[in-house]
């Protein structure tokens, strides 16, 4: 196993922090000015977009109401006259006028609908560079990441993967993550590698009339849906292919601990297992381990953004997440700076297992710049004190984070997949298993080769 890189601050003192935490600096504050640029433009365009409307429907009304005046001088001279020939000129006058209308209405309508699907064109041209960029950014935060999630769900072209990574608090990036598994469905044993069995409780043997364990071999059942936290595991399991009788596997796991578990059936059976199968439950849970590492290291696409649990798709919430990310890296920053030699610099080192040491710098003059472009109230949000070249430095409120508006409660990364819940809770351990009438007669499917 590679001895990790240590990464040290100014006065030599081990931190926990990532090699590349300068860079990931560099890249927010860049990430901040392109998002400001990009977003500023969505705001002059959408407020452009509705002075288009406004002057135009304006317009339209004045034309109409200039039309229906127009109609009433044109019937009220013509009504005045004794003669039928000037009574019908005024007739066709009228109409002629109404069509002029008409037509000179319905061509600024087309034009505006044409200015305005060009205005809607850029938004969205604008709040995909944003999306994409802000993504990059987030997924370059991942491996540092405090909380991951995994679920797949069996679907009729095969196994759908997505990933839930914390990459700082409150802030998530969702993952679609792409996997080309040759057997659909899979079979429990091709992901454990070896014999995995659970006792089900006691059964009556029908010769001896004693009470003896009954247990179960899951190699054979079909994995339907799987999630998988830090702090545990749900398996959805069948013993057939079309995914019916469903029987569920729960894991609990604490710490460096193996992983209690219980076995779920329908809403009602929750049967704890005993302590002698938490070996065998641990192999299960690093087996799901690999798999997810696997997974990761894999192509992917991007899921989407979640801020408090609730999904983000809109400008001003993009703008939001950035800063929640800001807040996080405001005190990391902070300390560097406490420690740097140079009040004009960020300085780190990093020193390689063999003992070589390399120092790594971050000016505070590369960044001026970049934060110099940003409108007034946006650098407020994405100020980090110890960065800025210029005299009004304080973040927002001390560094606390404001939301800019309601969002709504889902998931977003998750959608499309048939929900498994996964209780956090540790169960706790029966050596004494209890006997369980309806799981009494299930048998493990017979292997098939």
């Amino acid at each position: 196993m590679l001895t990790p890189l240590q990464v040290l601050y100014g006065n030599a003192e081990v931190s926990a922090l990532r090699p590349d935490t300068l860079d990931i600096v560099r890249a927010l504050v860049s990430s901040a000015e392109d998002l400001c640029k990009w977003y500023v433009e969505v705001q002059e365009l959408t407020e452009q977009r509705e002075r288009c409307r406004g002057k135009t429907e304006q317009l339209l009304a004045e034309v109409r109401r200039f039309g229906r005046q127009t109609e009433f001088g044109l019937r009220a001279t013509a009504s005045e006259s004794t003669s039928p020939e000037i009574r019908q000129l005024g007739e066709h006058a009228i109409a002629a006028v109404a069509g002029l209308v008409e037509t000179w209405c319905t061509d600024q309508e087309q034009d505006l609908a044409t200015q305005l699907g060009w205005l809607d064109d850029r938004v969205h041209e604008l709040e995909e560079t944003m999306v994409s960029a802000l993504a990059q950014l987030l997924t370059s935060l991942k491996n540092a990441s405090s909380e991951r999630r995994f679920r797949s769900a069996l679907e009729e072209e095969g196994y759908r993967n997505a990933a839930s990574i914390e990459v700082v608090p409150g802030v998530k990036l969702g993952l679609e993550l792409h996997s080309e598994i040759s057997e659909v469905p899979r079979r429990l044993r091709s992901l454990v590698g070896m014999t995995t069995r659970v006792q089900l409780g006691v059964r009556r043997n029908r010769k001896t009339k004693a009470n003896e364990p009954f247990v179960l071999v899951l190699d054979d059942f079909f994995l339907i849906d799987s999630e998988l936290s830090p702090h545990g595991a749900s398996l959805r399991l069948s013993a057939h292919v079309d995914g019916r009788d469903p029987l569920g596997l729960q894991l609990a796991v604490v710490g460096d601990e193996l992983p209690t578990g219980r076995v779920l059936r329908g809403n009602k059976e929750r049967l704890v297992l005993p302590a002698s199968d938490r070996p065998a439950l641990g192999r299960l849970w690093h087996a799901m381990q690999q798999e997810a590492d696997r997974m990761m290291g894999g192509p992917m696409s991007f899921g989407g953004f979640q801020l408090d649990d609730a999904p983000v798709s809109e400008p001003a919430h993009m703008v939001d997440i950035l800063e929640r990310v800001v807040q996080h890296y405001r005190p990391i920053v902070r300390k560097i700076a406490e420690f740097s030699p140079a009040p004009n610099e960020l300085s780190l080192k990093v020193r390689t297992p063999d003992g070589r040491s390399s120092d790594l710098s971050l000016k505070r003059e590369e960044l001026a710049g970049k934060y110099a472009a940003m409108p007034e109230d946006l650098r407020r949000k994405f100020a980090i004190a110890e960065l800025m070249p210029f005299g009004d430095s304080n973040p927002t409120a001390n560094g606390a984070w404001r939301h800019g508006g309601r969002l709504a409660n889902g998931t977003a990364s998750f959608s499309g997949l048939r929900p498994i819940q996964l209780d956090p809770s540790v169960f706790g351990e029966e050596d004494d298993a209890v006997e369980t009438n309806a799981l009494r007669s299930r048998k493990s499917p017979s292997r098939q080769r």
